[in-house]
């Protein structure tokens, strides 16, 4: 089944219907999309064509601006522009959204998934806070950090603030590599093992520090690095 080829909305709507998005490549959901915001049936082809050659994934959309999205439309439809930058960004915010509710139990593994979701793509460096009560489930997740993480710019007091703010017994921290590599810097060592030390002063037990790249994890805990 493939929906490239038809340009009738009426008939993507009836193929979404049947068969639902999630069962839908990449390139067939753009060419819906497209297809709802342009009138001309020639320029939908043009588009997705036009994502293909500039694009190797929709997670790159996050790093693009209005400027952008015009190219992408051949330069000459700003308003499907405005109407696309609008899509993904609620797209983005939707996915941006906690992915921890409380009373779900979390996991390294769960929990590295989730955030390379998140946090894949991004051309600067976060860092997240997951913290947890006494059973492993998440309280709050909250953004300490964004920039290039080092000891000296990112303090441990900092992140224990919020941890006993929220009343958390348990940390994981999270940050990703805009690289895409995994592999943790002395700096991430240094630091993890700096926040670990703190942790054991203070009674709150720093669970695990994951890099995340952007389709991969690692974990410094299963590492043997913490």
């Amino acid at each position: 089944m493939s929906l490239i080829s038809s340009c009738s909305n009426e008939y993507l709507l009836e193929q979404i219907q049947k068969y639902q998005c999630d069962n839908l490549s990449d390139k067939e959901l753009l060419t819906v999309v497209f297809s709802l915001l342009l009138t001309n049936p020639a320029d939908v082809g043009k588009c997705v064509k036009n994502f293909s050659l500039r694009y190797q994934s929709l997670s790159q959309q996050k790093k693009c601006c209005l400027k952008d999205y015009q190219l992408l439309m051949n330069g000459n439809n700003q308003s499907a522009a405005l109407q696309l930058q609008a899509v993904i960004a609620l797209g983005t915010r939707i996915n941006s959204e906690p992915h921890f509710i409380c009373g779900q139990i979390c996991s390294s593994h769960d929990a590295g998934v989730r955030m390379v979701a998140e946090l894949g793509g991004l051309n600067q460096e976060f860092l997240i806070g997951l913290f947890l009560d006494t059973k492993n489930q998440i309280v709050k997740q909250e953004t300490l950090f964004i920039g290039t993480l080092n000891s000296a710019t990112v303090h441990p007091r900092d992140i224990f603030a919020v941890a006993l703010k929220y009343g958390a017994a348990k940390i994981i921290l999270v940050h990703n590599h805009p690289s895409g590599h995994v592999t943790p810097s002395k700096n991430d060592i240094i630091f993890s093992k700096r926040v670990e030390k703190c942790g054991i002063l203070m009674g709150i037990e720093l669970l695990d520090h994951i890099i995340s790249g952007n389709t991969k994890y690692l974990s410094m805990k299963e590492e043997g690095v913490l």
